[in-house]
């Protein structure tokens, strides 16, 4: 059942970083003369590019999200059975098998499939953005904050005036 478990947090962490690569992939040409069509897939993927805070913000904290959980319940199982000494092994192997099925292969197969398959998940990521609204907002808060007292925050209207000139 545990690996049931992890092999579910795994997909969901291909999930979310495929599609961040996939959607920022992605030809922006294309999406903008299909976005008249008013095609659910089009408009979604529109709304997470618009603000790559939003699309990016959703895809870290869904990726995080997963891998913390499978870690959890790996180091919860290990405990159970006894093996209080191997969760340094089973951190190790759960990076591994993370780096390579959660991250090359799906940013890979979803870079090569951007403009259709990326585009018809959107939406599913777009239900995501909203679950994960209230903790956006305060990393975004937070960011700004941190920008603001490093001198480097630059407010919307400023960026607007920049690129008009």
């Amino acid at each position: 059942m545990i690996y049931i478990e992890i092999a579910v947090s795994l997909l969901f962490a291909a999930f979310f970083s495929g599609l961040e690569t996939g959607l920022l992939s992605a030809d922006q040409f294309e999406l903008y003369s299909k976005r008249d069509k008013k095609r659910l897939g089009t408009l979604s993927a529109d709304f997470l590019l618009l603000k790559p805070e939003r699309l990016l913000g959703t895809t870290l904290i869904g990726t995080n999200l997963s891998v913390v959980t499978s870690a959890i319940l790996l180091s919860s199982h290990f405990r159970r059975q006894g093996f209080h000494n191997l969760n340094w092994i089973g951190t190790l192997l759960l990076s591994l098998i993370f780096l390579v099925f959660s991250e090359i292969i799906p940013k890979t197969f979803f870079r090569k499939y951007a403009n259709t398959l990326s585009i018809k998940l959107a939406p599913i990521l777009v239900v995501f953005y909203f679950l994960f609204y209230p903790v956006l907002r305060i990393l975004n808060f937070t960011i700004r904050i941190v920008l603001i007292i490093s001198g480097r925050y630059r407010s919307e209207e400023h960026t607007s005036e920049l690129q008009s000139h």
